[in-house]
Formats: structure tokens, C-alpha cells, sequence
């Protein structure tokens, strides 16, 4: 015991004589004497951005390089980006310029991990933290907005998740006031941090916040910062929607569309259940999905102006060329699901939200069957295409739409079509400007969209997408007796 005294008393000596930062004394420097723990450090999803250069991807590895070791600040300030560009972007990567972050968070590791993030690793120089700012757990947030949009979001650590006198122990250790036994106890409380942030939810550690409105007057940014031009000025409008954006078709109709009638159309890549989510908050002028019920839990809450069917394609399933559940022949999505649970096959769920996810759902209460927890059911919570190709690494069962399979089929080697399900149908949604009067800024736009995807000449576009390429549609009008022509 005596022997560990006097190493915690060195410790704490030379912790004192680490130089000031900004008069908030060595910030991170009894994360540095952490560092035991780092290689048990749970992983992360790294987060995109998009960049001059082009699409970056950056890791919680890298993050813990550029800073120099891994602390709690770095970890819960990486979480709650990937929270705040969920909220705004959905499945899209975000444009650095059409990206603003704000924060009061007193956390020098974070302030690192959001220069990497919006400046890189050419920055000219650290950003400091003022040194007024109050060290306060309370005060923990960050707001992100998408200037785009005219969205943002605050995202609010829940104070519990920060020991109560933590910063009275660090206090301490910048005054060099700090003894054997508060260093024991600080470094206790960094450690415990550092394993536990990657491991909570995003909703336990910070809520589930909501998306607003905003309105700002003069610039947050520095001037030389370019902006992003507001969406008034150039009749841009956004739609939410999955597999039809992924696969091209949204990219072709709003090339149609801006040609003839002018606009500009951005879209939010997300499943149907997130989506319909973003238009509740009025983040989206227009919706996509294919589930049924949840968009008309949509409508009947009054978020849809308009509603109508728009496209179909087919729900599938596909698997091992083996096919160890015999389900070759099954026309029934039911009776393939009964079979593979009975022979517990490897499966893989997408488990996101999304119209399929929710699709496979009811089909297990249909079965009154639960394969959550077994061994050879695994959730991917990715989108389409990389599920797809999981599930062909894997060698597992899988159920998507029959577009993404005819248009990605080939990536795959060892997955078959087993299984040709009946139609998956899509419904467009005209979010209502009146719960969301921001949206009629740009209502007149969003409407003759609307009207063009569900009229002649929209639906002319989604008969003959893919056939040049595929030989067939790879979705089918609402509209009967519309060609591809």
C-alpha cells in the first residue's frame, strides 16, 4: 500500500507540472495516464463528410491519433456528431459547408475531434477553449445546424453521465492541488468513461432531441467560412426516401424535373420510418416510403397535405445457393420465414426502421415466432445495398426489393433468388406548410414536384428506369397505361 501511495504521489506531482492550456490547466492529461485502457475501447461507426476532396470517412481510431490518446470528451463529442447528423442528414453524407456546429461543451478532446472533423488534420492551428467558458456537466451540449435547410438541432449530454464533482477534480489538478487520493478517483471516473460512452445508445446518452426551425441573423462562422445558399434563393426542396434514391431513380426524376420546370431537389437517404419521422419535424417538403401503415399514422396525424401511390416493385428473398431452409418454390414471404426459423438458418435482418424491416416484423408476429437472440439471426442496421452484400459475405438469408436485387445481383457470389414476393408499394407524401409553415418558402416548388411525380411525366420516368440497362423496369408506375417512352 505504501508503495502505491508513493506512485500515485509522483503521478500527481508530475501532473502538476504539465504547462497550462488556456489557463484551464493540463485538460487532458490524466487521460494521457489512461491509456492502459485504450485498447479496450469498444469501436465506433466511423462518420462521413463530404469534403473539396471528396467523401471523407473518419474513424474513432483516427480521432484518438490526431488528439493524441483516447478521453471521454473526444468520445462523447464523436457520438454526439453522429447523433446530430442522423437528426439532419439521415443516411446522407453531409457537405462540410452546408454544416455548422456550435457548442459549450467544456471538453479540450472534443473541441480536437471537431477541428478533424470541419477544419482536418491541415489546420492551422488548435482551437482553444475561451478561457471563460464554465465548467459546468450541465452545460455539456452541442447544436448542429444544416444551413441548407435551415434545420438544427441540440444535443444535450444527460448530465448523469458525468460524475458530479468531476470538474471540481480537475480544477484541482490545474491549480496542482490535487493529492494521491483525488488523482485515484479521477482516474477512475476517466476510465470508466472512456469503456462506457462507445457502449450506451445515442438516446441514453444524450435524449431523443427534436429538429426545429431556424432563423439567424449575421454569421456564426468566420468570415472566411463560404455559406451555403439558403434554400429560397435557388427553389431547392428536399425529399426523404431509401432505395429509390440509393439505386438512381430520384437522381433521374429531379434531372427531369429541374430541365423542364426549373428547382433544385437534395434528398435525405433514410428508410421509411426515419423519414416520415423527418417530415413530422418538417425537415422534408417531401416523403417516399413503402409502409403503409406508418404513412397513414402519417396523414391521419395531419403532416400530409397530399398523399398517393406512386411506384412499385417486389419484396424478395434470396440466400445460400445451398439453401439450407428448402424455401426454392416457396411463393409465400410467411412460409419462407417459417422454415428458415425452423432450420435456423443464418438470417439477416436490416433492423433500421425502414418499410422492410417493419415488413419482416409483422411477419414474425404473423408467425407468433421471435428469432431475436438466436444465434443465426443477426441484424445488419445498415441500408439496402450494403445488407445486401453482408448477407452474400455471410452466406445468409436475406429479404429486400427486387430493384436493388436486379441492379445488384452481380456484386454478388454466393446468393441466389429463392423467393418473388408480391408488390412493394410506394406512396408519396406532400408534407402539410401548414403544421410547418417554413415549408411554403418553397411550397410552390414541392408542390409541382409532387405533381410531376404523380402525373405523366414523372411516371413516364419511373417506367423506363433501368430498362436500357436491365431490360425491364426496375419499378412500375402507379399510373395504368403509362410507357417508358
Amino acid at each position: 500500500m505504501k508503495g502505491r501511495m508513493i506512485s500515485l504521489a509522483i503521478v500527481a506531482a508530475l501532473l502538476a507540472l504539465v504547462p497550462a492550456r488556456d489557463g484551464w490547466g493540463s485538460e487532458c492529461a490524466s487521460c494521457h495516464q489512461a491509456q492502459g485502457v485504450q485498447e479496450r475501447v469498444p469501436d465506433i461507426d466511423p462518420i462521413r463528410i463530404r469534403t473539396d476532396e471528396g467523401v471523407r470517412s473518419i474513424t474513432i481510431g483516427e480521432a484518438y491519433k490526431f488528439h493524441g490518446h483516447s478521453c471521454p470528451g473526444l468520445i462523447l463529442t464523436f457520438r454526439a456528431t453522429q447523433y446530430g447528423i442522423r437528426l439532419l442528414f439521415g443516411e446522407e453524407v453531409p457537405d462540410r459547408k452546408d454544416l455548422e456546429i456550435l457548442t459549450r461543451a467544456p471538453l479540450a478532446g472534443g473541441v480536437d475531434f471537431l477541428d478533424l472533423f470541419m477544419i482536418g488534420e491541415g489546420r492551422k492551428a488548435p482551437t482553444r477553449l475561451p478561457a471563460g467558458m464554465a465548467r459546468d456537466r450541465n452545460l455539456i451540449s452541442f447544436t448542429f445546424i444544416r444551413k441548407s435547410t435551415r434545420m438544427a438541432v441540440d444535443v444535450r449530454m444527460k448530465p448523469e453521465h458525468y460524475p458530479e464533482d468531476f470538474f471540481a477534480y480537475k480544477k484541482k489538478q490545474s491549480d496542482g492541488t490535487l493529492t494521491p487520493a483525488d488523482w485515484e478517483v479521477l482516474h477512475g471516473y476517466i476510465k470508466g468513461m472512456i469503456l462506457a460512452f462507445p457502449t450506451l445508445s445515442l438516446e441514453h446518452l444524450f435524449g431523443e432531441p427534436r429538429p426545429y426551425s431556424l432563423l439567424t441573423w449575421g454569421q456564426a462562422l468566420p468570415a472566411h467560412e463560404p455559406a451555403v445558399p439558403s434554400a429560397p434563393e435557388y427553389g431547392q426542396i428536399v425529399v426523404a426516401t431509401g432505395s429509390p434514391y440509393e439505386l438512381g431513380l430520384v437522381d433521374e426524376l429531379a434531372r427531369e424535373f429541374s430541365t423542364r420546370h426549373g428547382g433544385v431537389i437534395r434528398c435525405i437517404k433514410t428508410p421509411t420510418g426515419p423519414g416520415l419521422d423527418l417530415g413530422r419535424n418538417g425537415m422534408v417538403h417531401i416523403t417516399i416510403g413503402h409502409e403503409a401503415e406508418a404513412t397513414a399514422r402519417f396523414a391521419a396525424e395531419g403532416h400530409a397535405a397530399r398523399r398517393a401511390d406512386l411506384m412499385h416493385n417486389f419484396t424478395v428473398i434470396v440466400g445460400p445457393r445451398a439453401d439450407p431452409a428448402g424455401i426454392d418454390g416457396v411463393r409465400e414471404l410467411a412460409e419462407a420465414h417459417r422454415r428458415i426459423f425452423r432450420a435456423g438458418s443464418p438470417y439477416l435482418s436490416r433492423g433500421d426502421g425502414g418499410g422492410m424491416d417493419l415488413l419482416e416484423r409483422k411477419i414474425w408476429g404473423s408467425l407468433g415466432l421471435d428469432p431475436a437472440g438466436s444465434a443465426w439471426y443477426t441484424t445488419s442496421g445498415r441500408f439496402m445495398l450494403d445488407s445486401l452484400l453482408d448477407a452474400d459475405a455471410r452466406g445468409q438469408y436475406h429479404m429486400l426489393d427486387s430493384s436493388t436485387w436486379a441492379m445488384h445481383k452481380g456484386k454478388t457470389k454466393n446468393l441466389r433468388l429463392f423467393v418473388m414476393g408480391p408488390p412493394n408499394r410506394y406512396e408519396i407524401c406532400l408534407v402539410s406548410a401548414e403544421r410547418h409553415p417554413h415549408l411554403s418558402y418553397n411550397g410552390e416548388v414541392a408542390g409541382a414536384f409532387y405533381d410531376f411525380l404523380t402525373g405523366e411525366e414523372g411516371q413516364r420516368v419511373i417506367a423506363r428506369f433501368g430498362v436500357g440497362q436491365y431490360g425491364e423496369p426496375l419499378y412500375h408506375p402507379a399510373r395504368n397505361g403509362v410507357g417508358g417512352k
